[in-house]
């Protein structure tokens, strides 16, 4: 049995279904990688909020408000300047 150039190139070039398939496996790869990363993230995140260490019930820091002193200050030495 002879074989010639043209049937080796055949057997190199995938076809449609087989690049389908491998596409599949890889993006199943991926669907399971995925869900092990979301399980260890809310392990971590059920543990902070356990812990006390969660986000929840805080506010961020708020700003002092300016009096009218302060404000008159920062006019009079160039900081904010009048119009």
């Amino acid at each position: 049995m002879v074989e010639t150039n043209e049937t080796k190139e055949e057997e190199k070039i995938p076809t449609s279904i087989e690049r389908a398939e491998a596409l599949a496996e890889r993006l199943e790869a991926a669907n399971e990688k995925n869900a092990e990363i979301l399980k260890e993230q809310q392990d971590i995140r059920a543990e902070q909020i356990l812990s006390g260490r969660s986000e929840a019930g805080t506010s961020p820091p708020q700003e002092k408000e300016e009096t009218a002193k302060e404000y008159a200050n920062k006019v009079m030495s160039g900081e904010i300047k009048g119009k």
